[in-house]
């Protein structure tokens, strides 16, 4: 009975518990974590392909699927978060423990808490020379002051791996919400339709952009090729 279920463990696929997407890279021995070509997440290495039996940090009796962008710290989908982190040029989805998120959340409520010290500053010597204009910017810097300690005080509020997964298994068992796809077969179609355009490289390349634009959206990888699949029917 362990045989055959070691055997139907080896013959399963690898993909990403965060986005759903299979991974098609070879995973070399030894290998202990990859990172998911479509969502950037960490991925551990199953005990079946090799990798080592891990345990969430703050769950020892749970395995951990994933390891903290910033911490690097292994932990289960109820303490992974997903933090979408937006700059001018680029976006980008992280996964990270609560504490680490607390953290991003406190250095940004840091950084609003010093500009409001600056107008707070400038409001007093504005007083000097125009007391209504003084008042107003010191009546902002405080209020802008106050609203960045509070939201450094706040919990995250930011969805775990776990609440995402279980949304998307809430989606799939519901025939009225999801209708049945098989994403490997939808994807591999679609990557046949792009490689005939643009070329085996320059299609793959096209597809995963693609693909990626959507994960952003919160969607999951079965999803994100549906809406590929349907817009190309159009």
């Amino acid at each position: 009975m362990k045989r055959s279920k070691e055997k139907n463990e080896e013959k399963r696929p690898l993909s990403c518990p965060f986005c759903g997407a299979p991974q098609r890279m070879s995973v070399p021995p030894g290998t202990i974590q990859i990172n998911c070509e479509y969502c950037g997440g960490v991925i551990l290495i199953p005990p079946w392909l090799g990798g080592k039996t891990l345990r969430c940090d703050h769950h020892p009796e749970r395995l951990a699927i994933g390891i903290c962008n910033d911490c690097g710290r292994s932990f289960c989908p109820e303490c992974l978060r997903i933090y979408h982190l937006k700059t001018r040029d680029t976006e980008t989805t992280l996964y990270l423990d609560t504490a680490c998120l607390r953290k991003r959340h406190a250095g940004k409520a840091s950084e609003t808490i010093g500009a409001g010290i600056l107008l707070l500053v400038f409001g007093v010597f504005s007083a000097l020379v125009s007391v209504a204009v003084g008042i107003l910017a010191i009546i902002s810097a405080v209020a802008i002051i106050a609203y960045a300690f509070r939201r450094s005080r706040e919990m995250p509020t930011e969805s775990t791996v776990d609440e995402v997964l279980m949304e998307r298994a809430r989606i799939e068992a519901d025939p009225a919400l999801k209708e049945r796809v098989n994403a490997e077969e939808v994807y591999n179609d679609l990557l046949g339709q792009y490689a005939s355009r643009w070329g085996p490289r320059t299609g793959t390349e096209l597809l995963r952009e693609e693909i990626k634009g959507h994960l952003r959206q919160g969607a999951s990888f079965a999803q994100a090729v549906k809406r590929i699949q349907a817009r190309k029917r159009i």
